[in-house]
């Protein structure tokens, strides 16, 4: 069954209707009146196509389909995009991971903004047809983004890419910046992940602190990404030395800017987000790592009154 059958249906009544009264004036006199054939619709292969779909003939309706982009008449109709779109979408959806359902599914995005293009009113199949398909490349994007490596990360950019570039046409600059920001995330946990395995890395510290400061400058008050901001100057600062005992990642100025950092991040989060435990268990972490015992004291006292469980 076809998820956007309207404009298939639409077609196929037109045709119906146009028999219907063809057989009709025949039948009452008027011999000069030719009978309907498929040959005379402008859709031609359009409609075929639209049919075969409807018996999921997805194979044949794929041969018909590009028989009418290439016919003059049908390659500047709309519809004719959108038939052709559809078609590519739903083979796209039977390949899964086969390797060819990428150039698929990339026939069925530029055939689907083809008929966008041709008829820039809004069409509610047409932009379903392509929300769903942007939905798979930013699915494809979280996914790349959890293995971290150069191919793959370079991947997931220009998958999230191509995501964007539907959504500017279908969805909203808000939709596009929110799934920035979770692709961020995402790709921030598998290098969160081989940081602490690797402390001395910097080329991961890094990009662990430049990614972390593109979200909070998209989305000022994230609480996920200013704790975790935070640990990552710590842990860096602190568990660097244990890494190399005889010769520490970074020197001392260094770590003691690392801890200052943390310690500013932290107290914006526990001004400004909800998990305040998370933030005065951190503080005091940090403060102890510093040489401010007694400061630490104080956050001691407000995780202890907050009810949450201490853990140094």
């Amino acid at each position: 069954m076809l998820n956007h059958p309207s404009p298939i249906f639409t077609k196929t009544m037109v045709k119906f209707v146009v028999l219907v009264l063809s057989i009709f004036l025949s039948t009452a006199g008027y011999a000069h009146v030719s009978i309907y054939s498929l040959d005379s619709l402008p859709q031609k292969h359009a409609v075929t196509a639209a049919q075969l779909c409807q018996n999921k003939k997805f194979d044949d309706a794929r041969a018909e389909v590009d028989l009418a982009i290439h016919t003059e008449l049908e390659s500047n109709d709309p519809y004719t995009w959108y038939i052709r779109g559809y078609i590519y979408k739903e083979l796209y959806k039977l390949e899964g991971k086969a390797e060819q359902s990428a150039n698929l599914r990339e026939t069925a995005v530029m055939s689907l903004l083809k008929s966008h293009e041709l008829s820039p009113t809004s069409d509610q199949n047409n932009d379903a047809a392509l929300s769903y398909l942007a939905s798979t490349y930013f699915r494809d994007a979280l996914l790349a983004a959890t293995d971290f490596h150069e191919v793959a990360d370079s991947t997931c950019f220009e998958l999230f890419e191509a995501y964007r570039n539907i959504q500017s046409i279908v969805g909203s600059i808000e939709k596009v910046n929110a799934g920035y920001v979770e692709l961020l995330h995402t790709r921030c946990r598998s290098l969160l992940s081989m940081h602490a395995n690797d402390r001395c890395n910097e080329v991961l510290f890094l990009e662990v602190k430049r990614s972390y400061e593109e979200i909070l400058s998209l989305q000022k008050n994230d609480c996920i990404a200013m704790y975790n901001l935070a640990i990552t100057f710590y842990n860096t600062a602190v568990f660097s030395n244990d890494a190399l005992p005889d010769a520490a990642c970074y020197d001392a100025p260094e770590r003691e800017q690392f801890l200052e950092n943390a310690l500013n991040l932290l107290k914006e989060m526990e001004s400004n987000c909800d998990d305040k435990p998370s933030a005065y268990r951190a503080l005091a972490n940090v403060l102890r790592a510093s040489n401010r015992a007694e400061e630490a004291t104080v956050y001691d006292e407000k995780l202890k009154g907050s009810g949450a469980a201490k853990d140094k």
